[in-house]
């Protein structure tokens, strides 16, 4: 039986409202039938996304669709069931309210299908009210091949996102690669694990991803997973300067990463009152930074620092900007 070159794997939780326009873009996503699969993970969902699901699969039987049933467990859990199972070259996570633009899809699947590499990642479409896009553009640049370390150091990357990357399946068994459902960060702290152990990183410019925005999505919405996002973010600011052999290769992810901590908790004194027992925990993770051996990184770790002491509303505001 022929291997096919794709695996999407798309947790399902509770998406009756979107899983539909999910799964209709792969009944007519213009790629050969053989050269993709889908796996379909129901956390256990309460709503009628499970009679959605099987539906579609009947009325696609010449699509390769798998359906996994699962007690409910969480993303983390859902996502590693996708890696067990996939028998694709390249595994997709997709998410179950977002979905697949075919064209844009079809220059990234030549592009795939030509070259090998551990990781390609490519840009999205941001879909938000009225159903209008909003072009990403951050990662919009000419096709080139780097080493996965690079992607952390000299591209400036650090986009937690998992859907805006394909991922070879065997790198990621091979690696042991999978999603820590203790993290609520867990795409940040899977893509940091795949990043450093990457050979090399594909950037394309194709938009083949259409990213649903919704109130669920904001973090603003929810002071819990704001509280607990900063304390993971301090443990893997620790832990990947305790793993790292070459201290000046996580230089950089570390700075960007104490940018978004720093932002995170400037937010949390802001909008839900003082929040000193974090500032321990910021402290040690700004100790680390300092003492890396790079001037340059010491000294934007000051100006950040000085910025979010004077003006916590300015930072949060070019925060939002860079990232808009």
């Amino acid at each position: 039986m022929k291997q096919p070159l794709l695996t999407f794997g798309i947790p399902v939780y509770n998406k009756e409202k979107y899983i539909t326009k999910c799964l209709s873009s792969f009944s007519d996503i213009g790629l050969p039938k053989d050269s993709f699969e889908v796996i379909l993970v129901n956390d256990g969902s309460t709503d009628k996304s499970e009679e959605i699901c099987k539906q579609f699969i009947s009325k696609n039987k010449d699509l390769d669709i798998k359906y996994i049933y699962q007690e409910n467990s969480g993303v983390s859990f859902s996502r590693n069931k996708c890696i067990e199972n996939a028998m694709g070259k390249y595994i997709w996570f997709v998410d179950g309210d977002d979905y697949i633009e075919k064209e844009e899809l079809k220059l990234l699947y030549e592009e795939v299908r030509n070259k090998e590499h551990d990781i390609f990642q490519f840009d999205f479409k941001k879909l938000v009210e009225g159903e209008k896009y909003s072009e990403n553009n951050k990662w919009k640049r000419e096709i080139k091949t780097i080493p996965g370390v690079d992607i952390i150091i000299k591209e400036n990357i650090t986009e937690p996102t998992i859907w805006c990357r394909l991922y070879k399946t065997e790198f990621l068994k091979k690696n042991n690669l999978e999603f820590n459902s203790s993290f609520m960060a867990e795409d940040l702290e899977f893509n940091l694990k795949a990043f450093s152990l990457a050979s090399e990183i594909r950037l394309t410019p194709f938009s083949p991803y259409c990213w649903r925005t919704t109130d669920d999505d904001s973090m603003s919405s929810k002071k819990e997973n704001i509280i607990k996002y900063v304390r993971d973010l301090n443990i893997l600011i620790k832990t990947s300067y305790e793993r790292t052999s070459d201290k000046k290769d996580i230089d950089y992810w570390l700075i960007n990463m104490f940018v978004m901590l720093k932002w995170m908790l400037c937010w949390l004194d802001k909008y839900h009152g003082n929040k000193k027992e974090y500032y321990p925990d910021a402290r040690r993770s700004a100790f680390l930074v300092l003492k890396t051996s790079v001037l340059k990184f010491k000294l934007s770790y000051m100006i950040i620092s000085m910025a979010c002491m004077l003006s916590p509303e300015f930072v949060i505001r070019m925060h939002k900007r860079i990232h808009k």
